[in-house]
């Protein structure tokens, strides 16, 4: 299996959950600029910072949607939100 760009729902849903779970910017500009990196062509890396600082990025790789930081920036709040943000972005890589 070759990693994939996103659908559109599944790049709207992937959105919701990092600015619901990691704090990424709600507003209407960074949330088309993802989408419409996420569905042009796979996007195997995207930095969207939030509150897991410069490192937080989502990872689109080996068909699975995940989110990190900088392991020097981990704190217990970011390893929460990671993991709730992990386990929401599951259900959307099941899917693929």
């Amino acid at each position: 299996m070759f990693d994939k760009p996103l659908t559109e729902n599944q790049a709207e849903r992937a959105w919701v959950i990092l600015v619901e779970e990691c704090g990424a910017s709600a507003d209407a500009d960074s949330k088309w600029e993802f989408v419409y990196h996420q569905t042009r062509e796979h996007c195997a890396e995207y930095r969207f910072q939030g509150k897991l600082g410069f490192g937080g990025k989502l990872w689109n790789q080996s068909l699975r949607l995940r989110v990190t930081c900088y392991p020097e920036d981990l704190t217990d709040e970011r390893i929460e939100m990671i993991v709730k943000a992990d386990a929401k972005l599951k259900v959307i890589s099941e899917e693929r």
